[in-house]
């Protein structure tokens, strides 16, 4: 059992370090010229290695990819917070005057509004960036 558990994930770990599982299928072997290299790598520092694909091009690209990063954000940051608003007027409402419950509601209101902040921070940052690039 202590093989399975211990040893196992060493012998695993160390064989994606050093790319014990590239070699079936040609990566990682020496070459001179991209002609040396199977179908879809390339020669890089004398070693078969995958071709890359192409990145942005622009900004307008990089720009893009940042918008829509912002936007998931903002509609992650603002469901969960939305969740926490409700949440903490619900507290707010059934504390019956109980001063651990008002004041654990006290904060997760403001824990909520520091999130919906947040979220619109986040999808303004895709604004400012563009003013500043482009």
């Amino acid at each position: 059992m202590k093989i399975i558990k211990y040893i196992f994930p060493v012998i695993l770990l160390f064989s994606i370090m050093t790319g014990g599982f590239a070699f079936a299928v040609g990566q990682g072997e020496l070459c001179t010229t991209p002609a040396n290299c199977d179908s879809g790598l390339t020669c890089i520092s004398g070693e078969c290695l995958p071709e890359l694909p192409a990145g942005p091009q622009t900004a307008g690209a990089v720009l893009t990819i940042i918008e829509s990063i912002a936007n998931w954000t903002f509609a992650i940051f603002l469901a969960i917070s939305v969740i926490f608003l409700l949440w903490g007027a619900f507290e707010f409402v059934t504390g019956e005057g109980n001063p651990e419950k008002v004041s654990s509601a006290k904060k997760r209101l403001l824990y909520a509004v520091i999130g919906i902040t947040l979220a619109f921070l986040a999808n303004s940052v895709d604004d400012v960036l563009r003013s500043i690039l482009i």
